[in-house]
């Protein structure tokens, strides 16, 4: 898959995470510095039962297979915050494809042995919080973006 990469940006936190931009690896940006750019965060709750598990998720602009941002989690406790700086840009529609990693071998099996969900996120107006909870569901297609 291609990436494409965003305007030069001011980084003013480090976190464990994996930007496709042309961000350092490992930093991200609490603040925009162009006009029409939003930040995502992705919250999870209820991931008690999945600690010593990954989560990882992608970012897509619309329909395209632009990686905007992806990331890694490792499940610590029953609750985690990660933030993608800027990822976002006005009136753009965005998917955000996530999978649990439950067998732990790096790869969205869509056979039942890793959870995976795609997720609609509408067009951005504004900096954005998504909910992620635990499920049961396995989603071939979102399996197809890893």
């Amino acid at each position: 898959m291609r990436t494409r990469g965003r305007a030069r940006r001011k980084l003013l936190l480090f976190a464990p995470i994996l930007l496709a931009s042309d961000c350092e690896v490992g930093s991200i940006q609490t603040e925009c510095d162009e006009e029409g750019e939003y930040a995502l965060t992705l919250e999870g709750v209820g991931w008690a039962d999945h600690t010593d598990l990954w989560l990882h998720y992608r970012i897509f602009q619309g329909t395209d297979e632009f990686i905007e941002a992806s990331g890694s989690t490792p499940i610590a406790g029953d609750t985690f915050s990660q933030e993608f700086g800027c990822v976002l840009t006005a009136n753009e529609t965005y998917t955000l494809a996530v999978y649990l990693d439950r067998n732990t071998d790096g790869v969205c099996d869509d056979n039942g042995n890793d959870d995976a969900w795609l997720i609609d996120l509408g067009a951005a107006n504004r900096d954005l919080t998504e909910l992620i909870s635990p499920g049961t569901s396995t989603n071939a297609e979102a399996c197809d973006l890893f």
